[in-house]
């Protein structure tokens, strides 16, 4: 899993200057200069901070910097979902079904969900 970090790591001067600087990634968001700076050494010090960047754990989580300030009132993630949808790909539970794990939730394929008075309160019960 990729895992996208909100700020982004790069060194500052030649390979012997250990030092660094970082930015947000909403910083960067539609902005050339800094990959242009330093007749364009910007990118390859960018990349390079990148890649000396320990590398975060890969969670469920999507980081602020893509769903709230990529495209404002807009989050990348759900959006993405949605998109997969229109596309027709199966759901999550297919997914998990499909490595052999069982569906969230609780309810297996087959069932039907009771919804009851209380907050949150189901049952399944087969078709």
């Amino acid at each position: 899993m990729i895992q996208i970090q909100g700020v982004l790591s790069y060194p500052l001067g030649n390979s012997s200057n250990v030092s660094s600087s970082s930015y947000h990634l909403r910083d960067a968001f539609f902005r050339t200069d800094r990959l242009s700076a330093s007749d364009g050494l910007g990118l390859e010090a960018l990349l390079a901070g990148m890649s000396a960047q320990p590398s975060q754990r890969g969670d469920r989580f999507v980081t602020e910097e893509l769903t709230e300030f990529l495209f404002p009132g807009v989050d990348l993630a759900a959006r993405n979902v949605q998109r997969g949808r229109d596309h027709g790909l199966p759901g999550y539970n297919r997914f998990r079904e499909l490595c052999g794990l069982r569906w969230a939730g609780g309810c297996e394929p087959g069932t039907r969900i009771t919804w009851g008075t209380g907050p949150m309160s189901r049952s399944c019960s087969p078709i």
